[in-house]
């Protein structure tokens, strides 16, 4: 079924929501005259704002949905779940920064490419200034957007999602990146990232640092000595 709104459309006929991809297809009406009734009902209400923000995950129909929120009237709990819904687009913004900075800056270079490698030296001046920092600052970005788009890239794709938050991100990164010094670094970092990624988000930061060093210690005896 077509629902798409084009030059030949009859009278009347409307765009289908955004969220009539979650209803089957066997459920689907085809009567322009009932879309436009529930397109004419008006602005939602709280509840089924968060209803619809909740569906749509994480992402600019969530985030559109959660600030025509403000300065509405909400009780208590529906401003502790309000709270709980922006959490996966703190992490999906977060995730979509990086992946802009990583857009201008590219991968980190080849090493062996003398030109490459003096070129790259140059990005943080560049993003400093975007970022009004230091170049230090916008060093220390650029490094952790490439480190979650490569080494880590299960972490960054968590990130991405809105399913891991930048805290227990950066505590993942912080942790694992001490790994260097082990003969197979990256290798290591990444069996410790493969234990601990699928339980994080439901750990406390004190729980996932704790588990982060009893994983780096099992990979590498001498870590953190």
């Amino acid at each position: 079924m077509d629902l798409d709104a084009g030059t030949d459309a009859p009278p009347g006929w409307v765009d289908a929501p955004w969220w009539l991809d979650a209803v089957a297809e066997s459920d689907v009406v085809e009567c322009p005259e009932l879309l436009a009734a529930v397109n004419d009902l008006g602005p939602m209400t709280v509840a089924e704002t968060l209803l619809a923000a909740s569906v749509a995950g994480a992402g600019p129909e969530a985030i559109r949905l959660l600030t025509t929120l403000r300065g509405q009237s909400l009780t208590d709990e529906q401003r502790l779940t309000v709270i709980e819904l922006w959490q996966p687009q703190v992490g999906w913004l977060t995730g979509a920064e990086q992946t802009a900075i990583v857009d201008l800056v590219g991968p980190e270079p080849d090493p062996t490419d003398k030109r490459a490698v003096l070129a790259d030296e140059f990005a943080p001046h560049e993003l400093a200034a975007a970022l009004h920092a230091t170049p230090g600052h916008a060093a220390a970005r650029i490094a952790a957007a490439r480190l979650l788009h490569s080494a880590l890239k299960a972490t960054g794709d968590r990130l991405r999602a809105g399913t891991l938050d930048p805290y227990r991100v950066w505590l993942i990164t912080d942790t694992l990146t001490g790994l260097g010094s082990h003969p197979t670094g990256v290798a290591a970092a990444r069996q410790v990232e493969a234990e601990i990624l699928g339980r994080a988000a439901s750990m406390t930061g004190g729980q996932l640092r704790k588990a982060l060093r009893k994983g780096c210690r099992a990979v590498d005896p001498d870590w953190g000595t």
